[in-house]
């Protein structure tokens, strides 16, 4: 049986002209090891939605959060 599963959408005006920005959301969750379900870009290029398992979710949303700098950085030395 599947389990809950978490939309996570990556929305901006100008992404239509900003090339990569699907590939830095998709490794950002790559490194953090989450697990893509479905994936889809709406049809005016302002979003990308990827579905995630539930217990992902967390992590998923941090990771993207870094890799746009959305949020404080943190560093280990």
């Amino acid at each position: 049986m599947a389990g809950q599963v978490e939309d996570l959408a990556a929305v901006g005006e100008d992404m239509a002209h900003v090339p990569g920005v699907s590939g830095r959301l998709l490794t950002a969750l790559g490194k953090v090891d989450v697990n893509i379900r479905a994936m889809a870009q709406g049809a005016s290029e302002r979003n990308i939605s990827v579905v995630v398992d539930q217990s992902e979710s967390t992590r998923a949303l941090r990771a993207a959060h870094a890799a746009f700098y959305l949020s404080e950085q943190t560093l280990a030395i």
